[in-house]
């Protein structure tokens, strides 16, 4: 870079700057849950001149362990929203950031999940319809 004015020109200067590496891809992980779970894991693939990223999650939903690396585990027993939003964003060696890529989660107040991976609606009450004979 040179400036030039009426009072002469300056010497060559370089000057340097950061891009910030790309957004992350799709994240993929449920996007209806249950609000009893307590390990529910997404993911990205790696971008490419990334060295980690940053996760965070709306709506009183936790993150369990890491938050810097290609997958995020999430706890809804802390959640207080039935909507809940999960973020990611990549980070290169100069500190910088992308945008983020962003996932809706649906938290369901009214189910749980049993052992083998069932759902199963807590409090469901089923009566039957006087109009059927």
């Amino acid at each position: 870079m040179k400036a030039n004015n009426a009072c002469g020109s300056s010497a060559f200067t370089n000057l340097a700057y950061t891009l910030a590496p790309a957004i992350p891809g799709n994240i993929t992980g449920a996007v209806s849950v249950c609000k009893t779970q307590t390990a529910v894991v997404y993911s990205i693939a790696a971008v490419s001149g990334a060295t980690s990223y940053l996760w965070s999650v709306t709506g009183g939903a936790t993150i369990v362990g890491s938050c810097t690396g290609t997958s995020v585990t999430i706890k809804y027993t802390t959640s207080n929203s039935t909507s809940v939003v999960l973020s990611v964003k990549s980070k290169n060696s100069c500190s910088a950031y992308s945008a983020a890529k962003t996932i809706t989660i649906a938290v369901n107040p009214n189910c749980r999940v049993i052992n083998d991976g069932t759902i199963v609606l807590k409090d469901l009450q089923v009566y039957p319809n006087p109009n059927i004979r």
